[in-house]
């Protein structure tokens, strides 16, 4: 392959940050000058060199929504004009996930074909033999269908990446998930009779299964490149979490130090978890007086990913619950503090016998709600806390935690929600008379009791899983609106949907409400697809659907509300009819209003 970029012979900076104990230098491979840089820039590159030596054309890769590898073979594939096809299963739970990577491939005209990961080995043969058809000679980066025979391609990159860190260093840590890098880097070191430890911080796998696959890429390079041997694995699986893709406070904490105090950004999927791994074997191993490389494999999509927002998730760890609790009961008129309440005590209580969510931005807690559903009884839930930090009201982060709470008092039976306010704290009860509670009682001489009664229409389960994947994707996710399971049992109920199933799962809908016999006006309210399926029509498909199940049920017109900004979404509704309705008093002027009538 002609490298028009010179890319192949690029050297990234190594920097030194401060450290107390050993001395630490990062290989920066994340400011690798193309396609945001990294490891898999390097990798990418080999491939594509392979595959021009095998006389083939056109590229398939795997990754899921994540792979920093499928971004960087996408956007070098554009660069050559070399089809490209990516194979990407769903997460171990079965959910897809919209990434800045996943976005990129997509823009670099590169075609997903997803899968789950236990028919991986079909949907590849299915693929490669789709483009053999179309004339075409593909290239599967892994080798056959089952993903052997070509793991010393790969290992190119960081053998001949060593021969620049070779003898220089006592430690050298890496994320190591397909064991690509580590391996590369235990190749170089065996080929040139290294002495440093190179140490692999699995993101994905066990270390048994870790070190097997290393052993098998080493062995394979072996065989088809320069024969090696004397090799020495070191794999840390402690560091893991739940497995590839998920995090915990530590990683967010890492990621936010090093952001701060070195302007050095990590992930948390490979380099934050990584990194932390890193701090606590050496802090662990007492480790001092040595010189440490850590190779940041890039992945700065990814951060930009983990910056995207502000997070909403269940609290279990005891550790962090006490962290919300510290950091937000200031808010709280008395705070906790001031009413003498133990913070670690009522933390561990609210874990065991609770159930706490957060908003987090950028691994600090933004806020909090916590409280008990244990009373069968009266069938009512105990709001215990909620509390905001004072930079972030305004931006309904209140409205989105009672959701959740809400949401889940109704899915454990739970038929009212109570909650104690102090009687000078006017604003408190104003926010929760806005949400539908009321006062009825007094609970002591200086606070009262609200309760509200939870409204469970019942049914629209199977709309409410749907909602629940999808309602992020909109510029205001649906539950900062309303309750989803509360808008899912009013689909079912008393709305109008139009599904498309694919193997009896919903993957599109369109649901409003066509029932307005004055004014025979239908009404869209949501239109989503799957992440997986997004760009594939199957929105068209069901808007079509309603369309025709309003013209059945004697509308004479449909309107709905489109975000300015989605250019896709508009021009779908542009062919299917719809046009500008003016109105005077809009609802909404920042959206698009559009109508679309029907004959």
């Amino acid at each position: 392959m002609q490298d028009d970029f010179g890319l192949m012979q690029i050297k990234t900076p190594v920097i030194q940050i401060p450290d107390e104990k050993n001395s630490i230098y990062i290989k920066r491979d994340d400011l690798f000058p193309f396609s945001f840089g990294g490891n898999k820039v390097r990798i990418a590159l080999e491939f594509i060199n392979d595959m021009k030596k095998q006389g083939k054309d056109c590229i398939v890769g795997y990754g899921n929504a994540r792979s920093n590898l499928s971004r960087a073979l996408a956007n070098l594939c554009y660069q050559f004009k070399i089809p490209c096809h990516i194979i990407s299963p769903a997460d171990e739970d079965g959910t897809r996930i919209d990434t800045y990577n996943s976005k990129m491939v997509l823009s670099c005209d590169a075609k997903f074909h997803y899968c789950r990961k236990t028919n991986v080995k079909e949907t590849v043969e299915s693929v490669l033999n789709d483009i053999r058809k179309e004339g075409l000679k593909p290239y599967y980066i892994y080798g056959d269908s089952t993903g052997k025979g070509n793991e010393h391609t790969p290992m190119l990159a960081y053998a001949k990446l060593y021969e620049e860190i070779k003898g220089q260093y006592d430690y050298i840590f890496l994320a190591t998930g397909t064991g690509m890098t580590q391996g590369g880097l235990l190749a170089g070191k065996a080929i040139n009779n290294g002495t440093e430890k190179i140490i692999g911080i699995s993101v994905a796998r066990s270390a048994a299964q870790e070190i097997e696959v290393l052993l098998k890429s080493l062995e394979c390079f072996s065989d088809r490149i320069q024969k090696i041997e004397n090799y020495e694995i070191n794999v840390e699986d402690a560091y893991l979490c739940d497995g590839y893709g998920t995090y915990n406070r530590q990683i967010e904490k890492t990621i936010h130090q090093q952001l701060t105090c070195n302007g050095m950004p990590l992930d948390p999927t490979y380099t934050g978890k990584a990194f932390w791994g890193m701090q606590d074997y050496l802090n662990r191993k007492c480790i001092t007086g040595k010189k440490v490389l850590f190779i940041h494999t890039g992945g700065t999509p990814l951060f930009f990913d983990y910056m995207n927002g502000i997070q909403l998730r269940e609290v279990s760890d005891n550790n962090a619950v006490e962290e919300a609790v510290e950091r937000l009961e200031i808010m709280l008129v008395p705070s906790l503090s001031e009413r003498d309440v133990n913070l670690a005590q009522y933390a561990e209580k609210l874990c065991i016998h609770g159930r706490v969510w957060c908003h987090y931005d950028m691994g600090k807690p933004v806020s909090i709600i916590a409280g008990y559903f244990n009373d069968m009884t009266s069938q009512t839930a105990y709001l215990s806390m909620l509390a905001v930090a004072k930079e972030y009201q305004g931006k309904k982060l209140a409205s989105s935690l009672l959701s959740e709470f809400e949401d889940y008092a109704i899915q454990k039976g739970m038929a009212y929600v109570k909650l104690e306010v102090r009687k000078h704290n006017t604003a408190a009860q104003n926010l929760y008379r806005k949400f539908g509670y009321e006062i009825i009682d007094e609970a002591s001489e200086t606070s009262l009791y609200m309760k509200k009664k939870l409204k469970n229409i019942g049914g629209g389960k199977e709309i409410y899983k749907f909602l629940k994947k999808v309602e992020r994707l909109f510029p205001v996710p649906l539950s900062e609106r309303e309750q989803l399971i509360m808008l899912a049992s009013k689909f079912e109920k008393y709305g109008t949907v139009s599904y498309v199933r694919e193997n009896g799962k919903i993957i599109a809908i369109c649901a409003g409400y066509t029932n307005d016999q004055v004014q025979r006006l239908g009404y869209i309210s949501v239109v989503a697809s799957l992440p997986e399926y997004t760009n594939k029509g199957y929105g068209k498909v069901a808007v079509q659907g309603f369309i025709e199940k309003a013209k059945n049920a004697g509308m004479k017109a449909i309107h709905l509300y489109a975000d300015k900004e989605n250019k896709i979404a508009l021009n779908m509704y542009g062919k299917l009819g719809f046009v500008d309705w003016i109105i005077p008093d809009e609802l909404r002027p920042e959206d698009k209003h559009l109508i679309r009538w029907i004959l």
